[in-house]
């Protein structure tokens, strides 16, 4: 990612106006093991009711929706692909749906990227995210992020979130994951 890529990232969040967080591969690079990614994922603090506001700030700052029903795509998906004008860079705009995304924005931190201040999801939210998605990426990146941060992150809100879903949800899986990533007691294997 360029430093100009970030500044049009910050330019469409400032227009914006609403809270945020940069989540997905970028964040993965910053809290876990570097990866490539061509893409930016944020999750704003915005309901979908509000995309034409979102269209005309993107619009503002140089981006176009990637698809030609964007009202329909964003109420089915709560996602707004976005694509560069200037350069084809991709970024979704991930609508929050849910009081955790809500509560999560409010405890990204801000990092400079290529020189620019962003929004970006903490650790330990990360984690969660990565862990509840389940993909076999998603695992990966999971394990770079418990990895690389080691005792910095708090591995009892991690465990007693991600248990609390899955037993809200029935998903024996979730609960293997969890017990694989971070089992109970941090110094097992």
């Amino acid at each position: 990612m360029t430093p100009e890529r970030f500044a049009s990232l910050a330019s469409l969040l400032d227009r914006l106006g609403a809270p945020a967080m940069v989540i997905g591969g970028v964040a993965v690079s910053i809290h876990g093991r570097p990866r490539m990614t061509l893409d930016a994922d944020v999750t704003i603090a915005l309901d979908v009711s509000e995309l034409p506001r979102v269209i005309e700030a993107a619009a503002a700052s140089g981006f176009a929706p990637r698809t030609d029903s964007p009202r329909e795509f964003a109420e089915r998906t709560r996602v707004l692909p976005l694509r560069s004008n200037r350069d084809g860079w991709e970024v979704d705009l991930i609508f929050a749906g849910t009081p955790y995304e809500l509560e999560a924005i409010s405890r990204a931190g801000v990092t400079s990227l290529g020189g620019v201040d962003l929004p970006v999801i903490s650790a330990a939210d990360l984690l969660v995210h990565k862990l509840l998605a389940g993909r076999p990426r998603d695992v990966e990146d999971a394990e770079s992020i418990a990895l690389r941060q080691g005792d910095r992150i708090d591995r009892g809100f991690v465990r007693g979130k991600l248990l609390e879903l899955a037993a809200f949800t029935a998903d024996d899986d979730l609960r293997r994951r969890v017990e694989q990533i971070l089992p109970a007691d941090p110094k097992a294997p």
